[in-house]
This record gives C-alpha cells, structure tokens and sequence, in this order.
C-alpha cells in the first residue's frame, strides 16, 4: 500500500518540511510507504543532516528542475507533481499542507488529509479585511510584495491562485488538521468548521537539558516559568510553513518551531511557548 505526502519545496529546512518528513516517517511505519511529491527536485538525503529523518529510501515525483526562488509559484503549481504521483503510485491516502490541489480532487479515490499552518485565504480575501491577517495589513507580505515589480508578481500569484486552490478543505480533505489552537481558531473564522490540532513534532535530533538555563532579568522570569531547552530563538521572517506565504520558505533554523514572529531551531522552544 502507498501513501502520498505532497509539499511544495522541499529544498531547504522549514517548520513546513519538517512535518512532512515527520508524517513520511509516520505513513510508513503505519504500513503505507509514502511517495514525496514536490515542485522542484530535491536532495532528500539533506534531511538527515537538518532532521536526522531518513527519506532517501523513498520515491520522489518533481519537475526536472531546482530552483530557489519563485516561492510562490512553487506553491501554485505543487498540483502538477502530486497528480503525476497519484497515476503512477495509485496511493491509499494523500497527506498535503498546501491548497492549491483542486486537479486532484477530479481523481480522488484515496484518503486525503490536509494540514494547514495558516489559512492563506485570508491573506487574499477582501472579506477578512479587518482582521490584521488580511494583505495590506500583514506587515510580512506588505513589507516584501507591496512595491513594484513584486506586486505584480503577488497580483498574478493571486489571480491564479483560485483556480487551482480548493474551495474548503472541510468539503475536500477527509481529515482536517491545524498545526496549533490559534491557527484552528483562525480557520474556523474562515470556513464556519474547526479543524482537529496535531501540533508540529521535533526532530529525532533535539536534545533536551534536564536543568533549566539561568535566566537573565526580572522580566525573563516573569515570562519564561519553567525549564528552558537548549538553543536561541531567532526573528521569523518567511512564509515556508506557519505564516503567509512566501518566497521559497523562511530560512529559519532547521526544524524551526514559530511562535510570536520568532522561529525556534531544534531544541530551542522555550518554557512557556507550548508547540501548538
């Protein structure tokens, strides 16, 4: 039996690659061996160095070229790749944290689920103005796509973005799952359902400190209770997996967890920031 997990750049470490490579890992154990669909080619041997997760034993469906940049075109058009995949392999379920998949769902014998870090809708809706989620008023995707000639290159991603993405995942996906609370709550305000929250693993790689760190200041204590894991927090800045999308992903540390605009490498949730 066969399983497809579907991500639109599998190229370089993100929070988005992680929990696909975490589900392959998953699927496989369950008796399901997955098939990695993607946009562009990829070097999956480059996972046991970000993530210690060994895909290298696994089949792999991408067009015939890399590429790292055109971010979101990679996300328009992971369809394609997927499709091929799903004649060739014929797969069981299908595991995907995109979209834009609506090809698909005219060749659907298998289980779907779908992941959602963010529900980019919101970034492309005029309904949601308001929200602060909304373009124009998310500082990430104002800051990088709102001058020329990179609005031009925003407005065409979403003009051709409805054609390709599903309508709700609720009416397309067997299983609907968000990466956290929050972004549940925020899919519930744009689909009327709430999803069920896995939230995003850690790496077989983290290693964890059984002493806390001492902590500096009055405030830090105040906001950090708890025991502290090994590592630094650094700014969040792309749209790989848990924000709006993006050029390519955000090239945070590997395996990055993101919590309040910061991305935290293996090892580095700090106590107080639950994964979900």
């Amino acid at each position: 039996m066969n399983s497809l997990v579907s991500h639109h750049y599998w190229g370089s470490p993100g929070g988005g690659q992680l929990v696909c490579a975490s589900a392959s890992l998953a699927l496989d154990e369950l008796g399901l061996r997955p098939v990695l669909a993607g946009t562009f080619k990829f070097d999956p041997s480059r996972y046991l160095e970000w993530y210690c997760i060994d895909l290298r034993k696994y089949e792999t469906v991408t067009f015939p070229f890399s590429a790292r940049a055109f971010g979101l075109w990679s996300r328009l058009f992971v369809w394609y790749p997927a499709l091929k995949a799903v004649r060739k392999f014929n797969p069981d379920l299908v595991f995907t944290d995109e979209v834009a998949y609506k090809p698909l769902l005219k060749h659907k014998t298998f289980r779907l689920v779908e992941y959602i870090h963010f529900p980019y809708e919101v970034a492309i809706d005029l309904r949601f103005r308001g929200t602060g989620l909304a373009y124009g008023e998310d500082p990430y995707i104002t800051e990088r796509y709102g001058r020329f000639p990179l609005s031009l290159y925003w407005k065409a991603y979403t003009w051709l973005l409805p054609r390709y993405m599903r309508d709700s995942p609720f009416r397309a996906a067997d299983v609907v799952l968000a990466n956290s609370r929050w972004t549940a709550s925020v899919a519930k305000m744009v689909y009327g359902e709430e999803p069920g929250v896995l939230n995003p693993p850690l790496p077989p790689n983290v290693k964890l400190v059984e002493r806390p760190r001492p902590l500096r200041g009055e405030g830090a204590c105040r906001r950090h209770a708890g025991p502290l894991l090994a590592g630094e927090a650094v700014p969040l800045g792309g749209g790989g997996g848990g924000s709006p999308p993006g050029e390519g992903d955000a090239r945070g540390p590997p395996g990055d967890i993101r919590r309040g605009g910061y991305a935290y490498a293996p090892g580095v949730l700090p106590p107080g920031v639950e994964a979900g």
